[in-house]
């Protein structure tokens, strides 16, 4: 139950968040929006590339190490379990030589969240994927901020979609919306 309110308020956060960002660009058509930039090529990144983006997020004073207390602050921000408790047997299963930090290689040999975290995610999105296809649609968007009483236009939707669709198709994959979750 808690984890699905995590999911529900990740939803809810991510709704009210882009369409701040729409607020803020208001007036901008979707072909005037593309002239902004954005992270648009991130789904053309090799698995690794991926990871040492992902790594690098983790690594906030670029040491090229994760230490616990970064680590926690990613749990946080994810509104993931970031007890000491939980922050300490991460540490232990991911920090193979034992330093107390997690480097890259040790990064890519595992899976930084937490159990259950990937769940949540996909529960999170099955909301916006009405029809089951894989996708969020902007008509999909507009239905479910509508039914959390957040009244936005089609193109409100259009735009907040624009912001993370990596692949340019004008939907979100699974793949953009664990990014857009995370960030």
């Amino acid at each position: 139950m808690e984890s699905q309110v995590r999911s529900n308020n990740r939803c809810i956060t991510w709704c009210k968040r882009s369409l701040q960002m729409r607020r803020k660009v208001h007036g901008n058509s979707v072909s005037e929006k593309q002239e902004l930039t954005g992270p648009r090529n991130y789904m053309r990144a090799s698995k690794q590339e991926k990871m040492r983006e992902a790594f690098n997020f983790f690594d906030t004073d670029n040491n090229g190490k994760i230490s616990a207390s970064e680590l926690r602050m990613v749990l946080e921000r994810t509104r993931e379990d970031a007890s000491d408790e939980a922050v300490e047997r991460i540490m232990q299963e991911l920090d193979k030589d034992g330093d107390g930090e997690l480097s890259f290689e040790e990064f890519m040999l595992s899976d930084p969240f937490p159990k259950g975290f990937h769940q949540n995610l996909m529960e999170a999105f099955s909301k916006f994927d009405m029809n089951q296809d894989g996708l969020i649609s902007s008509q999909e968007l507009q239905m479910v901020m509508q039914n959390l009483g957040l009244n936005v236009s089609l193109d409100d939707c259009r735009q907040m979609i624009w912001h993370v669709d990596n692949d340019g198709d004008g939907h979100v994959n699974f793949e953009e919306f664990q990014l857009m979750m995370m960030s």
